[in-house]
Order: C-alpha cells, then sequence, then structure tokens
C-alpha cells in the first residue's frame, strides 16, 4: 500500500519515510501542490497531510484530493489542533493527530485505517 507524506518541514518527512518504508510504498511532497500532483501520479490509500504549508494549505489541498478520489484516506496533522480542527475535519481528513507528532498514535491510526480499508475492499 501507498502512502504519500505532505509536509513542508524535510526533517519530518525524511522521519516518518524511514519509519513507514518497511510497511508501505512512500511518497513524498513539500507542499499542497506538490501533493496533489504525486496523488494524482500515484493513488496511495493513505495520505498524511500538514495544515500549514506555504502556497497550498494542507485544508485546500485536502479538499481537491478527496473531490478527486472521496475514499482517500486523509491524516492531517498540526500544531493548531484547538483552532482549526473543524476546518481540517470538514476538507475531509478523517484523523488530526496534533503535533508534534507521537509516532506510536500516527502508527496506530495508519494501522486502523489500513484494517477499515480491507474490510471494506472484501
Amino acid at each position: 500500500m501507498s502512502i504519500l507524506i505532505c509536509d513542508d518541514n524535510e526533517d519530518l518527512r525524511e522521519i516518518l519515510s524511514v519509519i513507514l518504508k518497511d510497511k508501505y510504498h512512500v511518497i513524498t511532497a513539500k507542499n499542497g501542490l506538490e501533493g496533489i500532483s504525486k496523488f494524482m501520479q500515484h493513488r496511495p490509500k493513505v495520505v498524511l497531510m500538514d495544515l500549514k504549508m506555504p502556497g497550498m494549505s494542507g485544508i485546500e489541498a485536502t479538499k481537491k484530493i478527496t473531490e478527486i478520489e472521496p475514499d482517500t484516506c486523509v491524516i492531517g496533522f498540526t500544531a493548531y489542533a484547538a483552532t482549526k480542527a473543524q476546518e481540517f475535519l470538514n476538507a475531509g481528513v478523517k484523523a488530526i493527530i496534533e503535533k508534534p507528532i507521537k509516532m506510536s498514535k500516527l502508527i496506530e491510526q495508519i494501522n486502523l485505517i489500513c484494517q477499515m480499508q480491507n474490510m471494506n475492499n472484501h
């Protein structure tokens, strides 16, 4: 299964890639616009989306991705969960993880989503 990591923080993209690459095919993008382009190219089942990025925000990118493929599972992450959670959920994210990211919580969310998608595909 493919996972797209869309975040302007290069260090975070690298850390997430290293953690996830053993189990998933990892694709990365440094902003919302690149994220949409990579999404169109690879059609990942899961997208890890940062809220605040230069150019196109994670909210806008999430709206576009879920318009293209409504079944895509977008997990949003942000340091602004208290003020932006509802807007992010309205855009189409399935879960929000607050920064700084607890890797165990992120892995738990990804595994849960993968299990749900597997059940829906049978």
